[in-house]
This record gives structure tokens, C-alpha cells and sequence, in this order.
């Protein structure tokens, strides 16, 4: 199939409400991320003039939670994988329901995490650690953040 000479495509829409969206969405993950990074470097500013220990500590538990973050990434890019076809396919209803579980699924693992880290501090951070001295340090981390 030729295209005519005439029409021009092009990478970028010029549909001004669509960067308007982007840009506004973009912007309130932008501020998500800052401020998670920044209290994570609270933590190690903190804790690094503590000892290094209670450094490597937090560091370990943050793994586990950098865990938990890839879940949840997981689920929120499978429930769009799967919505995006229904939006191509104009129905709504699907991604109403896709998103419930999406939640659902989210909550379930969250609070599966929650409650092996109470339960079960030692050999969630044996995981990551074989150090006695970072595993104490890394459970009484976790009790202060739970």
C-alpha cells in the first residue's frame, strides 16, 4: 500500500490535551520518585554517621522492599499489557475489572511481604546477608519501619 506524497507522518501527536495529561502525569511521578529517594538518603545520611552497620542494615531491609517494588511493578505492567488491548478494543468494562484485580493482587502481596517481615525478620534477611551484625541491625530496622 503506497501513502500519498502529501500527508506527512509524524512521531509526535499535536494534540495539545494529550501533553497536557502527559506532562501533569509525568510531573506527580517525577515528585513520587523524589520523594522516595530523598527519604532513602535521609536514612543513609543518618545511619552512615551512625555506624556502618546500622548503614548496611538498612540497606539489606531496602533490598527487601526493592523486592516488593518489583512486584507490584509487575502486576501495575501486566494490568496495562491487558487493559491496552481492551482500550483498543473500546471496551471498558474489562479494564474496570482487570484493575480490581490489579489492586486486589497488589494488596495481597503487600501484605504478604508485611507479614513474613514480622514473622519471619532472620531468614528474610539471610537472603541478602550472612553478617550476624547486619542482621541485627537490618531487624531492628524493620520493627522501627513496619
Amino acid at each position: 500500500m503506497t501513502k500519498p506524497k502529501d500527508i506527512k507522518q509524524s512521531f509526535f501527536t499535536k494534540d495539545k490535551s494529550f501533553y497536557k495529561t502527559y506532562f501533569s502525569m509525568m510531573v506527580i511521578v517525577a515528585l513520587q520518585n523524589l520523594v522516595a529517594y530523598s527519604v532513602n538518603m535521609a536514612d543513609n545520611i543518618m545511619l552512615g554517621s551512625y555506624s556502618q552497620n546500622a548503614l548496611s542494615g538498612a540497606a539489606t531491609v531496602n533490598q527487601i522492599f526493592f523486592m516488593v517494588q518489583q512486584f507490584a511493578l509487575s502486576i501495575g505492567n501486566a494490568l496495562v499489557v491487558l487493559a491496552s488491548q481492551y482500550w483498543g478494543q473500546k471496551r471498558i468494562s474489562p479494564i474496570r475489572t482487570l484493575t480490581g484485580i490489579a489492586l486486589k493482587l497488589g494488596f495481597l502481596c503487600s501484605a504478604a511481604i508485611i507479614a513474613l517481615c514480622a514473622l519471619f525478620p532472620e531468614p528474610l534477611l539471610r537472603i541478602f546477608t550472612g553478617s550476624p551484625e547486619i542482621m541485627a541491625e537490618g531487624k531492628e530496622y524493620l520493627s522501627l519501619i513496619q
